[in-house]
């Protein structure tokens, strides 16, 4: 399903130019009301998100009507990731369709437009949906290809809007269904609770009624005494006449009517989002946390601890996901979070790492060992031999917690919106600080040491690529180390810009990368390579674990002057290659 959106047009710089430009997609913002409320994280779109599309500029979507195109990253149409989102950027082709276009947009008739896009709803981390106060809320995490930038006329847009969601809904209905099946699960889970303990405060008025008519009773039967005598010897005879099994039964139900008395008061029910912002606001007033954040803390601290792992900040952020599932009881109420931070699911989406294929191992606890299968492991036996003895064969290398430590500075007046939006954007910058970081230290040539992982490049000699037998050869001799993953290239846009310009032969136009693949292999391009380098192999052989939950540290101080709150991000990481021979290592540089 291809999916639209509405966006706005900026007006040529001049009279002269024939610029246009803006913004396809404006990042951590919400949409209008499209049957629901959509944001568009900024790890949705990057670089190699471009690299595999085929995106035209087109008007109102028509295909005919080209105005510029943008062929895998290159072409008439230029399409850049920042921090405010996706921006495009042609020039209006010397056509009367672009004279069409131009002119219109510099008289203001043509103020819209949409771009399209694809999700892979295979991927459970491309997207998240939630329901709060009766509206639906879509997050997109990562867009699996762009398709057109289309430049629309402003009555045309609504019905055409109209149109496209009458037909796409469906779609959405189907995770939107997903969505209600589990609300309805958790509001019947939640009536069956509050009837079992209405049940139980019937039970007990009638338990009341009935020991105050046995004191009446007794008060009767104390006045003659004759009526009590009978009563005593009626009792024990059936005293004697009960069994073991009815006793049983009577033991029983005494201890499940202790157990209801403990729970008297029937709960509401009730919602309640579990908020970054305010948790950051009432560290930096001195303020307790709220319930729900107080329950969502506790649990990070409970990883924090099962983990073996020591932390000094005020907020722990599980790193398990977290959805409905955070329950806090308090003054009569249970209150249920809903929309909990998710950091592994973004950070599996933004890691090139992990998107080339790298083991990502989460909730670990202490050091893990990670055990080398290579040729001396395996053996012929006989039928019937016992299988040789490995322990002198078996390796392994070990994963051990390294805190991994960021800053994020976040203004007060930001702090003060409370908005679900700047909330977002906070979250987002958190995880893309600890990816970032990460990434670029797993990509780099330090050496390790107790306190962070070795990078990949460390005591390496790169193959100087020249042309396309520097290639072959480092792909070789991977493979000829009979390793058959799904190999993958991660390189440095220097490098990738490098290839771009060397043809694959002297006889053969094509260029060594093309389509966001070097010579027919899929290669992810990231700054956080070193410049003009780039690595080959099976990136299933690196392995990269994760412990407890992320330490935040609320710094009101430090940068008070400013006006600025100092977040400090404590996580623990590490990254071991289990089989180095599975990577070869290039550069393009000369010198």
């Amino acid at each position: 399903m291809i999916e639209y959106r509405k966006i706005t047009l900026n007006k040529p710089d001049n009279e002269e130019s024939r610029k246009i430009s803006g913004y396809a997609c404006v990042f951590n913002s919400s949409s209008r009301d499209i049957g629901f409320t959509e944001t568009v994280s900024d790890m949705a779109i990057t670089e190699d998100t471009i690299l595999r599309s085929d995106v035209f500029a087109t008007l109102n979507h028509n295909p005919e009507r080209v105005l510029a195109r943008c062929k895998y990253g290159s072409g008439s149409l230029q399409l850049s990731v920042d921090e405010r989102g996706l921006r495009y950027e042609y020039e209006a082709p010397h056509t009367s369709l672009g004279d069409e276009v131009l002119e219109a947009i510099k008289r203001g008739d043509l103020t819209d437009a949409s771009f399209a896009f694809t999700i892979n709803k295979e991927d459970p981390d491309s997207q998240k949906w939630e329901k709060r106060d009766g509206k639906y809320y879509r997050t997109i995490y990562k867009i699996d290809k762009l398709y057109d930038i289309s430049n629309v006329w402003t009555g045309a847009y609504a019905e055409a809007s109209s149109e496209i969601r009458s037909n796409t809904m469906q779609d959405y209905r189907e995770e939107i269904n997903k969505l209600e099946n589990m609300i309805k699960e958790e509001e019947l889970r939640s009536a069956e609770e509050e009837e079992k303990e209405t049940k139980s405060e019937d039970t007990k008025e009638e338990d009341v009624k009935e020991e105050d008519n046995k004191e009446v009773e007794k008060k009767e039967e104390s006045e003659d005494p004759k009526a009590e005598e009978e009563k005593e010897e009626k009792s024990d005879e059936k005293k004697e006449e009960k069994s073991d099994e009815e006793k049983e039964k009577e033991d029983d139900k005494e201890d499940r009517s202790n157990d209801k008395d403990k729970n008297i008061e029937v709960k509401k029910m009730i919602e309640k989002r579990f908020s970054l912002i305010d948790a950051i606001n009432d560290v930096a007033n001195n303020r307790s946390l709220d319930n729900v954040a107080s329950k969502v803390n506790e649990i990070g601290t409970q990883e924090m601890r099962a983990s073996g792992l020591s932390f000094g900040g005020q907020i722990q952020i599980p790193m398990t996901e977290l959805r409905g599932n955070v329950t806090v009881a308090a003054e009569g109420e249970d209150v249920v979070a809903t929309d909990l931070f998710d950091i592994v699911g973004p950070l599996r989406a933004k890691n090139v790492l992990v998107q080339a294929g790298a083991k990502f191992l989460t909730g670990l606890v202490g050091d893990v060992q990670i055990p080398i299968m290579s040729a001396t492991n395996v053996n012929w036996a006989e039928e019937t031999g016992a299988a040789s003895d490995g322990a002198s064969t078996f390796t392994n290398v070990t994963l051990s917690p390294k805190r991994l430590t960021a800053y994020v500075n976040i203004s007060k007046q930001l702090l003060n919106q409370h908005s679900v939006d700047v909330d977002n954007m906070i979250r987002t910058d958190i995880i893309r600080a600890i990816s970032s970081k990460l990434e670029s230290t797993i990509l780099g040539s330090a050496a390790g040491t107790t306190t962070q992982p070795a990078g990949l490049f460390y005591d390496q000699t790169p193959e100087v690529i020249a042309d396309m037998s520097g290639i072959a050869k480092v792909e070789g001799d991977v493979e000829d180390a009979n390793v058959y993953g799904d190999l993958k290239w991660i390189i440095n846009p220097k490098f990738k810009a490098a290839l771009r310009t060397m043809a694959k032969g002297s006889n053969i136009a094509q260029s060594l990368y093309e389509n966001g693949e070097i010579d027919g292999t899929s290669a992810l391009s990231t700054s956080n390579v070193g410049d003009e380098l780039g690595v080959y192999g099976d990136f299933s052989q690196l392995a990269i674990g994760q412990w407890g939950a992320v330490d935040l540290t609320v710094d009101p101080y430090t940068q008070a002057k400013n006006g600025m709150i100092v977040l400090v991000v404590n996580a623990y990481f590490d990254a071991k290659v289990v089989r180095p021979e599975a990577f070869g290592f290039a550069t393009t540089a000369t010198e």
